[in-house]
Parts: structure tokens; C-alpha cells; sequence
């Protein structure tokens, strides 16, 4: 089980095998900028609270985006990481 972070609170949220982190959050139905699906388009990016992103989830990123873990969830696998989510999102009920 894997935790999402976001004002104060968090939500348990359970990768299904294969997952990456934006399919995770999609499913749960937590709005999250997404395009390409491939790691390009760069709309994803969210922080890491705990756990390594993998080192092609932070291609392209600057040295300061990377030293504070973030990464793009659109190539992430989803048992990974446990992350905060992008500023101003709600869980959809």
C-alpha cells in the first residue's frame, strides 16, 4: 500500500501490478496534469515523499527538481515511491 500526500492528510492508495504512479492516481480519480504518457511532454511532474524515483522518471529534469525528488508519474512504476501530490488537488468522491 502506498500513501498520497496532500494538505495535511493522507490517502491509501494500492498499485495494481505493472502500474506506473499517474495511472495509480488516475484510477483513484485525483486530478493530475497529464499529454503524452511517455515521459516528454513534462505535465506530470510530482515530489516524492518517500522511496527512489527511477532514474529514467527524472530524465530531463534540472539537478534542483531532481535533488528534491521529483519526477515524472507518467514512467514511474507505481511501487516505487510514496508521493505529495500536485498543489490544489482533491480527491474526487
Amino acid at each position: 500500500m502506498h500513501y498520497l500526500a496532500r494538505s495535511g492528510e493522507s490517502i491509501a492508495l494500492t498499485p495494481q501490478p505493472g502500474e506506473t504512479v499517474l495511472d495509480v492516481l488516475l484510477r483513484h480519480k485525483i486530478p493530475i496534469g497529464y499529454s503524452c504518457r511517455k515521459g516528454e511532454c513534462l505535465s506530470c511532474i510530482i515530489q516524492c515523499l518517500e522511496g527512489s524515483p527511477t532514474p529514467n522518471s527524472q530524465e530531463g529534469l534540472t539537478f534542483r527538481m531532481k535533488s528534491q525528488n521529483h519526477f515524472k508519474a507518467c514512467i514511474c512504476p507505481a511501487h516505487q515511491v510514496q508521493l505529495i501530490a500536485p498543489s490544489g488537488t482533491k480527491q474526487s468522491p
